[in-house]
């Protein structure tokens, strides 16, 4: 697991909707 993909992961469960950075 890369760390960029931690980061969209988090991202995505905090701003459900959006998905994008």
């Amino acid at each position: 697991m890369s760390i960029l993909y931690i980061i969209i992961a988090y991202v995505r469960e905090h701003n459900p909707g959006h998905g994008t950075l």
